[in-house]
């Protein structure tokens, strides 16, 4: 074998991997439609899912500003 080809051939390889990756997630997610109450369902979850999680990110933001920069805050309120 030529090994000037290698280059290509791992290349090749490596799109591949990603194809074949991108086909089995997609797999995983059927398409769905507007009609159906199970598709509908599944869609009311995955917003809620999605808002609970938003919810939780931000009352983890503020617990982390109260813990480790709301003393930052005082400090710069007092006078000199």
């Amino acid at each position: 074998m030529d090994p000037s080809i290698v280059p290509i051939l791992l290349g090749a390889l490596l799109a591949g991997i990603v194809g074949s990756w991108i086909e089995l997630r997609a797999a995983l997610d059927p398409p769905a439609c507007p009609d159906c109450p199970h598709c509908r369902d599944r869609a009311q979850q995955r917003r809620l899912e999605r808002i609970a999680a938003e919810r939780r990110s931000a009352e983890l933001q503020s617990l982390y500003v109260r813990r480790w920069h709301g003393d930052d805050e005082d400090e710069t309120r007092r006078p000199d």
